[in-house]
């Protein structure tokens, strides 16, 4: 008798046993696979920004080569008509006719600038030898020859210039087009006088920081936020101008902090990572 009860309380135990391995199983086996499911939904939203982002960089690449051509259809075409029509004028001698080939004159060469400088916007980067730094020299001529305000450019170093030459051609244009999208924002909306626009290097990253001494952002909602500016530092909701530097910036997989007070100006800082510097 006392066998059979020992022999029960084995049986009782190795099945009390038995019944915990295939729980603990049974709750591995649902742990491993929801890891494998999580692992799959990673995987596809990784595809799926990965896709987004190359689509993103195929319709800015579609609009470069589109600006581009344009541009060079300006330079080309519009500037070679207005030449020879300027070189017409000249050949007016009559005397009654010379003050209206002054006005004619001078008329032309403001649209020859015009039409130059708006070539430059389409395609800023004229073969290897005109750069990043050569477009945003060009750039702030152009704003400070308009006295609309006071564009200052600073570089600090002979390694952030090395830096910027290292840039690829992506990450460049990108960086151009937000800071001309900048640019244009705080002349037709911040009512700024002066714009500063500098470039260091810290541990490995190239910053750039933005600043106008405008409007500067709206007051903060009722989360305590600063409310997103509609283009730029004008004020307002977010625009289609925020959304392309947006885009842009997410691009090159670049950090950005835009920040400001309603009459206190606009600043944003950009920090991009950059390649080291191959060995030779």
């Amino acid at each position: 008798m006392q066998d059979l009860t020992d022999n029960i309380y084995v049986l009782l135990i190795l099945g009390m046993t038995g019944a915990g391995l295939l729980v603990v199983l049974f709750i591995l086996l649902q742990v491993r696979g929801r890891n494998n499911l999580l692992r799959r939904e990673k995987q596809l939203q990784e595809m799926e920004i990965q896709h987004q982002k190359e689509l993103l960089e195929a319709v800015l690449l579609s609009q470069e080569a589109e600006r581009s051509r344009i541009g060079m259809d300006l330079h080309d075409e519009v500037g070679t008509v207005l030449s020879s029509l300027r070189m017409t004028l000249e050949d007016l001698t009559e005397p009654s006719a010379l003050p209206l080939q002054s006005q004619a004159k001078s008329l032309i060469d403001r649209i020859m600038t015009s039409v130059r400088d708006i070539s430059h916007d389409l395609s800023p980067f004229r073969g290897s030898a005109y750069g990043l730094m050569d477009a945003l020299e060009d750039l702030s001529d152009r704003i400070n020859r308009s006295k609309e305000l006071v564009f200052s450019l600073d570089y600090a170093g002979d390694d952030t210039l090395d830096k910027l030459h290292r840039l690829s051609g992506t990450e460049a244009l990108s960086l151009y087009r937000v800071l001309t999208e900048l640019t244009q924002n705080t002349i037709k909306h911040a009512h700024a006088q002066n714009i500063t626009l500098s470039f260091s290097v810290d541990r490995g990253r190239l910053l750039v920081r933005y600043r106008d001494d405008g409007r500067g952002l709206p007051a903060a909602g009722s989360t305590g936020l600063p409310v997103a500016p509609a283009e730029g530092s004008g004020g307002g909701k977010p625009g289609m101008g925020m959304r392309n530097i947006e885009s842009r910036l997410n691009l090159i997989g670049a950090e950005y902090a835009p920040e400001g007070t309603a009459g206190r100006g606009f600043r944003i800082q950009i920090k991009l990572p950059i390649q080291p510097t191959p060995n030779r």
